[in-house]
């Protein structure tokens, strides 16, 4: 196992943790400045509607382009694309707590931390594994046998 590979692996999981603060700071943020209306139409909203769809699709497609580039670092033994499949993945996913975030602070949408808990457990559930840094990693060529 390569040091470097390690060091990668440390430094994708900062990101991560500052990501998952981030998150919350957000819902802390909208805690302290949401007045949710009492109006209970407002979740039949189109608009919110197409905001949670939205969100609801930005964490999927997180997944598949994550699971995506991963393949791509494997086959193409690019290290580098793993710091870009995380990286996009999480951006996707804190798309969706923003989107949350809109709702509640744009709305007042009192359902609206849904949203942040969706971003914040699907970045969660992403956590960087050395494994897939090794996977992509080059391998060195076995000459013993020829």
């Amino acid at each position: 196992m390569e040091p470097n590979l390690q060091q990668r692996q440390r430094s994708l999981i900062i990101v991560w943790f500052g990501l998952l603060v981030s998150v919350g700071l957000y819902f802390a943020l909208s805690h302290f400045q949401v007045s949710p209306t009492p109006d209970l139409t407002l979740a039949k909203s189109p608009l919110i509607i197409a905001l949670t769809a939205m969100a609801m699709v930005l964490v999927i497609v997180s997944f598949v382009l994550k699971k995506r580039f991963l393949g791509q670092a494997v086959e193409q033994q690019n290290v580098a694309q793993v710091n870009v499949a995380y990286i996009v993945a999480w951006a996707l996913c804190e798309a969706s707590a923003l989107l949350g975030l809109i709702e509640g602070l744009v709305f007042g949408y009192p359902g609206y931390y849904w949203l942040m808990l969706l971003g914040a457990v699907s970045i969660a559930i992403q956590f960087p594994r050395l494994e897939q840094l090794e996977a992509a990693s080059i391998r060195p060529v076995n000459t013993s046998s020829f």
